[in-house]
């Protein structure tokens, strides 16, 4: 199964299974608020009027990508294209999300590691001429569609209005300072809210083993990958761990599958990636990457012991 069809499958499955919300959840905002003001924006003028899309409308506007969306917890998304007289074009798109945690995590969902960071929201980043920022409940996507410096310098202008007024300061969840900090490469991070984002990231399994409700990963200069997910309970993180290691060990495509002490997992992938899993209290780690098994069981247990 290649990776697209597994995560339209996956996708399928969750949102045959998921809450429809065809109207706005009580407490959204009136996202036209947001729009620069005409006279803001020089040469450059909105083409056509705001389109808006709420709860489930979200698939009409982006067909299959929608459902990551829903999955972090999508509230409505705004829609303005604005074109100057010489053929140039850009598109703000503004997401609501249900909190801050959910607007941050979609944001890391978006955006690369080869990006450029921008003094926009709290965290913003231009790759190409797509520029992603985030501001308390919101997620500000701008696309250019060429990389003009004009264009370039567009976006960031209409970002700046945009973000100027947005009042909504806040901080990456807690649960992102639980991965370790040392060579953290910190434009890799990616928060999770379930099983379609820990799916993007690697391809664990095609069914929700792990049942996350909220994780996090990170890349290491060393080459590896470490992630955190979280639980309610210590009982939760040691069933939901048997239930991974089960599915791991079933898998074909992973080998020499083995338990260790302390509620441990060690296997390979078909690249030769080791897996290390622990649970671990109310968390499951995991470390992947082209390492050996023992170092792997030394990164759990070195965090084992910061965490003590």
């Amino acid at each position: 199964m290649g990776m697209r069809l597994a995560i339209l499958t996956l996708a399928v499955l969750l949102v045959s299974c998921g809450p429809s919300a065809d109207k706005p959840v009580a407490g959204s905002d009136d996202l036209k608020t947001y729009l620069p003001a005409e006279k803001e924006l020089g040469l450059w003028k909105a083409r056509g009027v705001p389109q808006e899309f709420r709860g489930d409308d979200l698939y009409i506007y982006m067909d299959g990508g929608a459902a990551i969306y829903r999955e972090y917890g999508f509230r409505q998304l705004l829609v303005q294209d604005y074109a100057d007289p010489y053929g140039r074009s850009l598109t703000l798109e503004v997401f609501e999300m249900d909190e801050a945690d959910a607007a941050f995590g979609i944001y890391t969902f978006k955006v690369g590691s080869q990006g450029k960071r921008v003094d926009l929201g709290q965290e913003g980043s231009l790759e190409d001429y797509y520029l992603n920022f985030w501001e308390g409940r919101y997620l500000i996507t701008l696309t250019g569609f060429d990389r003009e410096v004009e264009t370039t310098q567009r976006l960031l202008r209409v970002g700046q209005l945009v973000d100027s007024r947005i009042n909504g300061p806040a901080a990456p969840p807690a649960l992102v300072g639980l991965l370790p900090g040392r060579d953290l490469i910190s434009s890799s991070v990616k928060y999770f809210r379930g099983p379609l984002g820990l799916f993007q990231s690697y391809p664990f399994t095609t069914t929700d083993a792990f049942g996350i409700k909220a994780g996090v990963k990170g890349d290491y200069s060393a080459g590896y990958s470490f992630y955190v997910i979280e639980y309610e309970t210590p009982e939760r993180s040691l069933e939901r761990f048997a239930a991974v290691a089960k599915s791991l060990q079933e898998d074909p495509k992973f080998k020499n599958f083995r338990m260790a002490a302390k509620n441990t997992a060690f296997l390979e992938d078909r690249q030769g990636r080791c897996l290390g899993l622990r649970a671990l209290r109310r968390w499951i780690l995991i470390v992947l990457g082209p390492i050996s098994a023992e170092s792997a069981a030394s990164l759990l247990d070195d965090y084992e012991t910061d965490e003590e």
